[in-house]
């Protein structure tokens, strides 16, 4: 097994640099970027953001030939201590041929998005060995009004910076699921707050392995590539978004996990809250994952706090966690560090 690579952990002062690996949103949105470095520097960061973050070549911020060169010269880059994506998309896995790999192992440092950065998250750690985090990007959580959710920002911290493994995630004391349309300016309130429940037990069990996963299509769309990771032994997390999320195709999707034997590697999986996922038909969520689970002898838990939800933890690509799912407790914590 090749050694794991970790980045060095932030600190105060330390140098952040905001990467737009999809979506032209920092463009867009000049808003939420400037809520979002606030946030940061704030935190005692300091925040660049170069000129390529703003640039926009139809629905992609510049071409792939851009992005990646971009990206590999903020890695290249010592005096940056970590790239911050700004946001998804539909296009990060673009960018993953043409990548300078040895550069990235030759520079370790923290690389974070979610969503349709999961590609990159994915392909990095697949290719390098280098943990890379999902957690919150740039426009989407660090640009909320007023500011960041508590919950999202300690989760970061205590996952960046903080060299100890003592990590034990537990579900936020509220959440939410409302929409706020970024464009025709509602997100100058607060969102409205519902009380949280529990993370459910679905399946039983005690398991440790190498944490992996993100959002499912991105990570389906990885499997056959040299850019997927290897589940054998991983504790699998998943999440979904919008139209994503419909239950019928969210269903499609876990059945092309299961089909790739993806579901027979991995020790444990860990399912996101996906408020977008309705019942249909008088089937659920629960129900599905039952379904795509039940050859398996693997424990499961759902409606975790991470994705597609706020407020969202961080979670490191790569390093051993240890899930236990025993009556209606789920214990899921770090039991190495996720920095050096």
């Amino acid at each position: 097994m090749s050694i794991l690579l970790r980045p060095p952990s932030l600190k105060i002062g330390s140098n952040l640099a905001v990467f737009s690996p999809s979506s032209p949103g920092t463009a867009l949105f000049p808003h939420r970027l400037k809520r979002g470095v606030t946030a940061l520097e704030n935190l005692g960061f300091q925040v660049q953001v170069p000129e390529s973050a703003f640039k926009q070549y139809g629905y992609t911020a510049g071409t792939a030939e851009d992005r990646a060169s971009e990206l590999i010269r903020l890695f290249e880059d010592d005096t940056v201590d970590a790239i911050i994506c700004s946001i998804g998309g539909f296009n990060s896995s673009d960018i993953l041929p043409l990548l300078d790999y040895s550069i990235i192992s030759n520079h370790p440092k923290i690389f974070a998005g979610y969503s349709d950065v999961t590609a990159l998250l994915l392909g990095i750690y697949a290719r390098t060995n280098l943990v890379t985090f999902h957690a919150p990007a740039i426009l989407s959580e660090w640009g909320d009004y007023p500011e960041p959710f508590a919950y999202t920002v300690q989760s970061f911290r205590d996952l960046t910076e903080t060299r100890s493994s003592l990590v034990n995630y537990q579900p936020s004391n509220e959440w939410t699921s409302e929409f706020l349309d970024w464009g025709k300016g509602e997100d100058n309130r607060s969102k409205n707050m519902y009380q949280n429940q529990a993370w459910k037990v679905l399946k039983e069990g005690i398991t440790i392995g190498c944490l992996i996963g993100g959002n499912i299509e991105t990570l389906n769309l990885l499997i056959g590539t040299p850019y997927c990771p290897d589940f054998s032994g991983a504790v699998l997390f998943l999440e979904a978004t919008d139209a994503e999320a419909y239950l019928p195709r969210l269903h499609r999707a876990l059945t092309h996990l299961y089909l790739c034997g993806v579901f027979g590697q991995i020790k444990g999986l860990l399912v996101g809250k996906c408020p977008d996922t309705h019942p249909v038909s008088g089937v659920d969520l629960e129900t599905v994952i039952l379904m795509v689970t039940k050859h398996f002898n693997i424990p499961v838990a759902l409606g975790v706090d991470l994705g597609h939800t706020d407020p969202m933890l961080t979670l490191p690509i790569g390093v051993q966690v240890k899930l236990s799912c025993i009556g209606t407790n789920v214990s899921f914590e770090l039991l190495e560090s996720a920095v050096s």
